[in-house]
């Protein structure tokens, strides 16, 4: 797709990290685990596609690279930035921010779905949430420190929204990493998902998705494709 009004446009792209260490059960919210050599791999091949983008879109590269402060999105980042490196473009550094995390699970974070509902079957204040919880966009876990994914979505889209305004019209392509769901809800609120397709949809692991946020305000996905979730995968990133 071509690139409109680039003069007044901003352009980022946005990745989930690579596939990582994840015990079953578990969703991954916190979780401080590396990536596996699959997902170094998967980070790896994003490399080619951010150098067509930059080619293709006559975008130039940003000077820094926005990641969650989890280790499995500072390693994709840190893959990509040695990877533009190398093939020429200006070696880029990392920023972490902490509003590009998942979704928090607070007090429950990294126990296994089955112990986070045993937790809560045994407090007296409270009900066991019904089957499907796990990726209820506006079920937020009772405890202290937990948010729902709307509300990660949230922080994550006032992240997108501030980088777009500070990047209007430069021609440079801003470059984020964080995670699956949080970025998936952040999508649904700058306008590029509709409710009705968020619950079926998920990001593949290192695989670039183009942003364009137009001078008129809407946001666009112009490049990259979304992934159809597997039941399995509910509740997980």
């Amino acid at each position: 797709m071509e690139l409109r009004n680039a003069s007044s446009s901003s352009y980022i792209v946005v990745l989930r990290h690579g596939h990582s260490e994840q015990p079953e059960g578990v969703p991954s919210a916190l979780l401080p685990h590396p990536l596996t050599a699959k997902g170094r791999r998967q980070s790896e091949g994003a490399i080619l596609t951010l150098r067509a983008i930059l080619k293709g879109h006559n975008l130039t590269l940003h000077p820094s690279i926005d990641t969650s402060p989890s280790l499995r999105a500072w390693e994709t980042a840190e893959i990509i930035r040695q990877g533009l490196a190398k093939s020429g473009k200006a070696s880029p550094l990392l920023s972490e921010v902490d509003n590009l995390t998942e979704r928090s699970l607070g007090a429950m974070a990294n126990l296994s779905i089955d112990e986070i509902e045993a937790v809560m079957e045994r407090d007296p204040r409270y009900q066991v949430p019904s089957e499907g919880w796990k990726s209820n966009s506006w079920y937020r876990l009772p405890f202290t420190g937990s948010e729902s994914l709307m509300e990660s979505g949230i922080r994550v889209a006032s992240h997108l929204q501030l980088v777009a305004t500070e990047i209007k019209g430069t021609g440079k392509l801003k470059i984020i990493v964080g995670h699956g769901a949080s970025l998936r809800h952040a999508a649904l609120c700058l306008g590029i998902l509709k409710p009705s397709e968020v619950p079926a949809l998920s990001m593949h692991h290192g695989s670039p998705l183009l942003l364009e946020k137009r001078d008129d305000g809407k946001w666009t996905r112009i490049k990259g494709e979304w992934k159809l979730r597997l039941p399995l995968s509910e509740g997980m990133e």
